[in-house]
């Protein structure tokens, strides 16, 4: 697997427009995504969402 730098050298993504979460993974704009559209074979987007009792803690702490 390649690191996250190399494959965003690649395809053209600076190093400002990248933020890096460890070696393989990293956050970028959708305006770099419009821009690199073309060079890139498959865009894999991914959410965290919290976990329900983190939810339930955070609802009962607002009330």
């Amino acid at each position: 697997m390649l690191e996250i730098n190399r494959v965003a050298k690649k395809l053209g993504i600076k190093e400002s427009e990248l933020i890096p979460y460890g070696k393989y993974k990293a956050k970028v704009s959708l305006d770099v995504l419009k821009r690199v559209r073309k060079k890139a074979k498959v865009i894999l987007v991914t959410t965290i969402t919290q976990h329900l009792k983190e939810r339930e803690k955070q609802r009962w702490q607002l009330a």
